[in-house]
């Protein structure tokens, strides 16, 4: 037999249960602290909001677990001493303003995943277009990305480590004392616009990615993969030291970037110029095992280039096909097997440089031209072979040893020397095969050329030779001959 309650006792019992279901509900949503303004947030306020909806300041030890947004109009400060622990994978979303001193941002999280430096837990800060970030003397570490600008950013006296990237900047950035630690990838990628004074860079696979305007003064990259790699953009750095590094600079696409006042220790090629059009490198000294290696440039110039390999090497210090203008002036080059090595359509220009190689001094093939003025070439077994291209020297003294068997050696194209020495060690009835100049198939002008301790001074087979002047001296043993035309 069923029962009828009052309607006061019904309603008594229907508050009851609303009043259970309540507290069981508050007792599994997560609880939310609002942030007024002016109110400053530290450790005694364990739980943060996803956005930040007025001015805050942050100070003393947070705890971050769920992304943090500043939205346009809104400006979180974090106060000096501050150190945020990232705790789950999250960023820091910057619509608005942040700024922070002294502080350190770095993650709690173990790595889940292999990797040379275990990195790449959260996302970390990212200023999307107008916001504004504003940093100084802060270290941030274990990051996929530390800092990503599509927005402002004003920096200076910053750390990252053990991160995946750096910086990416796709906005626009000023930067005064950045440095990278052990980065799996890029320690700065820059596609907008960023102006650094001060870059190191140490441990990582790339020190500087550029396809936007960038102009960067005083860096150190080291025991890197590649310390610039350049694909467009603009630009220049100055005062550069690359230490223990695969390639110095990478450059593809036409770009309008220059280097000027670096230095090398230990990198295995200075310029991997590809294709690429507009690079200019001025005033380097150091050590590289390979100078230049280039495959079709069409514009490339370096200027006052002094380059050595570490130990000795037996490689090619100018290894290029140019189908442009390649134009090489006050280069120093000593120590390595081929000095200078060509190919392709385009013209060359070396001027006012000096190359010793203990191999052949000159290669060059194609059907551009190389011109060679005011220079000191030095070559162990041969000064010059040339195929097809065209050639011009002017005012330049070719020399080599006592185990030169070529001076030069021409195959097609035409070739003029004016103000010419072309010479080797005389070592008398020793000497039964050296050739001063053999040329096949060309045509051949000299104009005041002195030829020294060559057995044969001159062999032109189906050639032309013209001029005026040419002297011959300390030569001609075991029944050599001065000039023999076929």
């Amino acid at each position: 037999m069923s029962k009828v309650l009052p309607c006061s006792l019904m309603q008594a019992t229907v508050r009851s249960i609303s009043i259970m279901i309540l507290l069981l509900l508050t007792s599994v949503l997560p609880v939310m602290t609002q942030t007024n303004t002016n109110e400053e947030l530290n450790d005694s306020f364990p739980h943060l909001e996803s956005t930040i909806g007025t001015d805050t300041t942050w100070s003393g030890e947070i705890s971050i677990t769920d992304n943090v947004t500043i939205p346009h109009g809104v400006k979180l400060t974090i106060k000096s001493g501050a150190f945020l622990n990232i705790s789950a994978d999250v960023k820091i979303q910057v619509s608005g303003i942040l700024e922070a001193n002294d502080t350190t941002i770095t993650s709690s999280l173990q790595p889940i995943g292999a990797g040379s430096t275990g990195a790449g837990l959260w996302d970390g800060i990212v200023v999307e277009i107008g916001g504004e970030l504003s940093l100084d003397n802060v270290t941030i570490s274990n990051a996929r990305t530390a800092i990503s600008v599509s927005g402002s950013a004003n920096i200076s006296d910053i750390d990252v480590t053990t991160s995946f990237i750096g910086f990416d900047v796709d906005g626009q950035m000023d930067a005064n004392a950045i440095s990278c630690q052990n980065i799996d990838f890029e320690c700065m990628k820059v596609s907008g616009d960023a102006t650094v004074l001060g870059l190191s860079a140490t441990n990582v696979s790339t020190g500087v990615s550029q396809t936007g305007q960038l102009e960067l003064v005083d860096v150190l990259v080291e025991s890197s993969g590649t310390a610039f790699d350049i694909n467009g953009g603009s630009g220049f750095v100055s005062g550069t030291h690359v230490g223990n590094t695969s390639t110095g600079w990478r450059v593809r696409g036409i770009t309008s970037v220059y280097s000027m006042t670096s230095t090398s220790f230990g990198v295995g090629l200075l310029v991997d110029a590809g294709s690429s059009s507009g690079f200019e490198m001025n005033m380097h000294e150091g050590h590289s095992e390979k100078v230049i290696v280039a495959d079709g440039v069409t514009d490339l110039e370096l200027n006052n280039i002094v380059s050595y390999p570490t130990n000795g090497s037996e490689t090619t210090a100018i290894d290029v096909r140019n189908d442009g203008d390649l134009q090489l002036s006050q280069i120093e080059l000593s120590g390595y097997s081929i000095g200078v090595e060509l190919r392709g359509t385009g013209d060359t220009a070396i001027t006012s440089s000096e190359v010793t190689a203990t191999d052949a001094a000159l290669i060059a093939s194609g059907s551009g031209t190389l011109s060679i003025d005011d220079s000191e070439i030095y070559g162990g077994n041969t000064l010059g072979e040339f195929s097809q291209i065209s050639t011009e020297f002017t005012n330049t003294n070719f020399v080599g040893d006592e185990n030169t068997e070529t001076g030069f050696s021409w195959t097609g194209g035409s070739h003029v020397l004016t103000d010419v020495n072309v010479s080797r060690t005389y070592i008398g009835a020793a000497d039964t095969y050296s050739e001063g100049l053999y040329a096949w198939w060309a045509d051949v002008t000299v104009n005041d050329v002195w030829l020294s301790g060559w057995r044969n001074f001159v062999h032109c087979e189906r050639c032309i030779v013209d001029g005026d002047q040419i002297r011959m001296d300390n030569g001609g043993a075991n029944n050599g001959n001065g000039l023999s035309l076929i």
